[in-house]
């Protein structure tokens, strides 16, 4: 009895700890998707756009798809496409490297944090 007592009490400490790493990580947001953000260097010569401009996230997300469908960089399923030299330097990857489309959402999200 006292050992499920003793689980029942870390459990909830745990799924407390859990929360609190949740509502830090919350405030750590990136912005909403229309709400208008400053994006860094990197992102700019990418672009091609001057230092500072600020851009929603949507339409930076759209932009990169863009970039990727004009190249042809995209392979059928269009949820996966290999990364040219340019885009390559932008995320950190090696050229001809296959990225998935929510790991390239999460690689922008970790740009906008920087």
């Amino acid at each position: 009895m006292a050992t499920r007592g003793l689980n029942k009490l870390m459990n909830k400490v745990a799924s407390k700890q859990i929360q609190e790493e949740l509502n830090v990580e919350k405030k750590v947001k990136t912005g909403n998707i229309i709400e208008l953000i400053k994006i860094p260097k990197s992102l700019c010569e990418f672009l091609d756009k001057p230092y500072g401009v600020e851009i929603s996230k949507f339409d930076l997300e759209k932009e990169i798809f863009d970039y990727i469908t004009y190249n042809g960089l995209d392979i059928g399923n269009k949820r996966m496409f290999k990364a040219d030299k340019k885009l390559a330097i932008l995320l950190n990857v090696k050229e001809k490297d296959i990225v998935d489309q929510m790991n390239l959402k999460l690689i922008i999200k970790k740009l906008l944090l920087n």
